[in-house]
């Protein structure tokens, strides 16, 4: 499991990501929908709200971030 933190959330297209490691070589962001973040009980997700997560990989080969759990 990752911890991270939204950073950037789009309200009319339903999706955001959640970012890890700011300020180091691990520095990453992930895909996250709005069904996940509804799973995890938030229902109007805000920049900087953390989470715990899984990571999944998409059917385009990137990854997504499941299984949030909010902090």
């Amino acid at each position: 499991m990752y911890t991270g933190t939204l950073v950037k959330y789009l309200d009319k297209r339903g999706f955001g990501f959640i970012a890890i490691g700011a300020g180091t070589d691990d520095d990453r962001a992930f895909f996250v929908h709005i069904s996940e973040l509804q799973k995890a009980g938030v229902d109007i997700p805000r920049v900087g709200e953390e989470f715990l997560f899984d990571v999944a990989e998409r059917e385009d080969g990137k990854t997504r971030a499941i299984n949030l759990r909010a902090l």
